[in-house]
């Protein structure tokens, strides 16, 4: 058992660098059309990174910005990020960035779709770079697509494989794209190792916005869960410090936050 677990952790292990690099790769790979004539006068290119949200409000947000600040150092590119862009302010912000000669622009929001499509065919000179989407035109708007019921699956695989009392939890925060994705594939993956092991889940924001995760794993806990998958983004930290404490294994997205985790991750 010992062995397989470390063989499905070594798996997301690494599904969560490919993703990392996938995006770094992406952009390495969108050289600009030319130099960037403001900024630092060091820099090659600039990099921009728009955003409906905050940066750390998904695992995908954050992990992106990572892979841009990664991008950064190794090319010396000059690098903005403007956050909470909702997507009737999304046109401005880009063309600004164009005026301001930017070579490459990332962005992951709702509703950015049909706006990018329109700036990709009015702004040639600049390369724009849509995250959990499928749309490119072939010259200068390509995509990354995550598959989060995939990644929510082997995380439930590795529950499964973890659990001693065959109960497992999984809490979002509320029952949106991408976060019932990741809990649909949990729920999934866990089933797939043994359908009788007993799976909770549910949503922060169907018990109040003032809902606690670390009472609602508590309550999980009652019930004999010993494994559970931190998806509620910005709400993680109150569900691995439960977690913790309760001596709980926890599974989620945010690297950074299962980093200060150590013992039960």
């Amino acid at each position: 058992v010992i062995m397989k677990k470390k063989r499905i952790i070594s798996i997301l292990s690494a599904l969560a660098i490919i993703i990392i690099v996938t995006i770094t790769g992406l952009l390495l790979d969108s050289r600009p059309l030319h130099k960037s004539e403001q900024g630092k006068t060091d820099s090659e290119y600039k990099i921009g990174y728009v955003i409906s949200g905050g940066v750390d409000d998904s695992s995908l947000s954050s992990e992106a910005y990572k892979g841009l600040m990664a991008v950064k150092d190794e090319s010396g590119a000059f690098f903005s990020m403007r956050e909470n862009i909702a997507s009737d302010q999304l046109e401005e912000n880009i063309r600004q960035y164009a005026e301001d000669s930017f070579d490459v622009v990332v962005l992951l929001g709702e509703g950015y779709e049909e706006i990018a499509k329109k700036l990709a065919g009015d702004l040639p000179d600049l390369n724009l770079v849509l995250l959990d989407s499928n749309i490119k035109n072939d010259k200068n708007l390509g995509s990354l697509s995550v598959d989060y019921k995939t990644t929510g699956f082997i995380k439930g695989m590795i529950a499964a494989y973890m659990t001693k009392n065959n109960v497992v939890a999984a809490i979002g925060y509320k029952e949106d794209q991408p976060t019932i994705k990741d809990l649909l594939g949990f729920e999934s993956g866990v089933k797939y190792i043994d359908a009788d092991i007993q799976v909770y889940g549910e949503y922060l924001a169907s018990k109040g916005e003032n809902a606690k995760g670390g009472d609602l794993l508590l309550e999980f806990a009652g019930y004999g869960a010993d494994v559970v998958l931190a998806a509620a983004g910005t709400r993680d930290k109150e569900i691995l410090d439960t977690a913790e404490e309760k001596k709980i294994y926890s599974l989620g997205a945010s690297a950074s936050l299962l980093e200060g985790y150590p013992s039960y991750m």
